[in-house]
């Protein structure tokens, strides 16, 4: 069992040693650790060194799922339709950066005119083009019944009537017991739910309004794109990419519905 590891291990050695590419205080990760791994987590780690002077991206990106221990899958048969082959070179210098962020960095250095992206799913991260990865709607469900509740302040107390009481000589209540011609020394006002229920509502429609004008604008249906977002008994419903889901609400659950985050 110790020849196998050393032996993975060599081989990893030999893809990468002649790339410019140091980690030396990156995460230790071995062979039998690599199938544990899941993409969130290993997209939080940190990477101690990125160092690479016009290298191959394929190689890069063969350095980070070594370090980081993640399932990085590549979607060449996209990339290289948009312009962005495997020998494209990458020049970066970085220095303690997540996983994430240098994954960015490092599609971004690769590909200025294509916007490249990734997302992740089932365990895997998959680098892909923008385009591509907005043709995935996902439907999740947010809670957002805090954000739309109306504010008690604009609810009348009980009105106290003086006037009649001091006519009527009595009030309920008392130890007098009670009878005919009594007067309260409350009235009570108008019940006001119906207009509670309509600011509920509106200030639904104006979270949804927000979530289009903040979060990627072009993507939603009312903009021409292939996003919907609506807003039901205190719950926004989104068909959108991850990548909208991630603005709004961050990482995505596995399932269920979650709290509006953004």
């Amino acid at each position: 069992m110790r020849l196998s590891r050393l032996v993975h291990a060599a081989a990893a050695m030999a893809v990468l040693g002649s790339c410019s590419l140091w980690a030396a205080d990156a995460p230790k990760v071995t062979m039998s650790d690599l199938p544990a791994i899941s993409a969130r987590r290993a997209m939080s780690q940190t990477i101690a060194e990125l160092n690479v002077d016009g290298v191959a991206l394929s190689r890069v990106l063969d350095f980070l799922r070594q370090t980081s221990g993640a399932n990085i899958v590549v979607n060449w048969k996209v990339l290289e339709g948009a312009g962005v082959s495997r020998d494209t070179p990458v020049s970066l210098q970085v220095r303690e950066l997540t996983l994430r962020k240098m994954l960015r960095l490092v599609l971004d250095q690769a590909s200025p005119g294509t916007q490249l992206t990734y997302s992740t799913d089932a365990n895997v991260i998959e680098v892909t083009t923008q385009d591509e990865a907005d043709k995935v709607l996902i439907t999740k469900v947010y809670v957002v019944d805090d954000l739309v509740m109306p504010d008690n302040r604009v609810v009348a107390p009980p009105m106290m009537n003086l006037g009649d009481v001091t006519k009527g000589g009595t009030t309920t209540g008392g130890s007098g017991g009670s009878g005919a011609g009594q007067t309260s020394l409350f009235t009570e006002t108008p019940s006001s739910g119906g207009a509670a229920e309509e600011t509920t509502q509106k200030r639904g429609e104006d979270l949804v309004a927000l979530v289009r004008d903040v979060v990627r604008p072009t993507i939603w249906k009312e903009n021409g794109g292939p996003a919907s977002i609506r807003y039901f008994s205190g719950k926004l419903i989104v068909s959108a990419p991850a990548s909208v889901h991630e603005a709004i609400g961050g990482p995505l659950a596995p399932e269920g519905g979650q709290r509006f985050g953004m």
